[in-house]
């Protein structure tokens, strides 16, 4: 207090937001700074750093609607809801199947600067990945962003993609692995931006980071939001793929709620090789007899066996 200068480091706990690389903050005040003025600065930073990151979208694909807000979804060219190992999942099928979240999410789209897009995703080895189109997720301005160049969100499973662009793909802004998406296993999807960064995330682990200048708010409200389609006209749709747990924040969220969107993953997994197992099995014969089959047990009380 008797100091020209002083410096005060202030830690914080934050649920549900990350803070960039910092531990606590700094605010300088001079001799001059009065204790209501330098409560005031406190009470603005706190505000600042406790902003949580609310849950703005939420398919389970239980129903075809969102948990929160009012967003209900369509299912398209013959793509199901169904349940792996009890967990309800969105299951595209092999005729450009897809989920269209509605325009409504499009609105949170306009809202948003800092946000998280999270989603368990399963692409099957027999899917080719490579070419145009495979997008996991799309919010787009157009079905046809090429020509109509007006500006998109999506992320492909080609290079395990985020990218964003206010045009078409002249000048898209992307952060990526830069490998194809893992194939014939579940795994977590995360994206996250917070100002100028964007963190992609594969099962809770950071794969990749970079700058992205542009953000969702930009491109305003995108009536064209889907799982599994592209916005790109002639790009391939993503086949036979699945999804559990499509989720969309209005902020950040923390490593710790990254790490715990993953808790369905091994149950998943279980569940999809037990389901390919049963399928290969019924669909298997020997001799002319399927490999799978029912077993007719003895009656009772004959040669001893009851």
């Amino acid at each position: 207090a008797g100091t020209t200068k002083g410096v005060f480091c202030i830690s914080f706990p934050v649920l549900g937001v990350r803070v960039r690389s910092l531990s606590y903050f700094r605010i300088k005040i001079n001799a001059q700074t009065t204790m209501k003025r330098f409560s005031t600065i406190i009470l603005a930073t706190c505000i600042s750093i406790l902003a949580h990151a609310e849950l703005k979208v939420h398919f389970t694909f239980e129903t075809l609607q969102s948990s929160v807000g009012n967003h209900t979804g369509t299912l398209k060219n013959g793509a199901s809801l169904t349940h792996v190992a009890g967990i309800p999942v969105l299951s595209l099928g092999a005729n450009n199947g897809y989920f269209d979240m509605g325009p409504s999410v499009g609105e949170v789209i306009a809202s948003l600067n800092g946000f998280t897009i999270s989603t368990n995703v399963y692409i099957p080895s027999t899917t080719t990945l490579g070419g145009n189109g495979n997008f996991i997720y799309t919010f787009a301005n157009s079905t046809n962003i090429g020509s109509d160049a007006n500006g998109c969100i999506f992320f492909g499973a080609n290079e395990t993609r985020y990218t964003i662009c206010l045009y078409n793909y002249l000048e898209e802004k992307s952060v990526m692995a830069n490998y194809r998406f893992p194939t014939g296993s579940w795994h977590t999807l995360t994206y996250r931006q917070s100002d100028n960064v964007g963190e992609l995330f594969l099962d809770g682990e950071q794969v990749a980071i970079g700058q992205i200048p542009i953000k969702p708010s930009d491109l305003g409200l995108t009536p064209y939001n889907f799982l599994g389609r592209p916005c790109y006209q002639g790009d391939v749709f993503l086949k036979d793929a699945y999804y559990n747990d499509f989720r969309l924040y209005d902020n950040a969220i923390d490593d710790a709620t990254i790490a715990l969107l993953t808790a369905n993953i091994n149950t998943l997994n279980s569940g999809m090789n037990e389901k390919q197992i049963y399928e290969l099995m019924n669909e298997t014969t020997l001799a002319g007899h399927r490999f799978y089959d029912d077993i007719v047990l003895p009656t009772p009380n004959v040669c001893g066996v009851s």
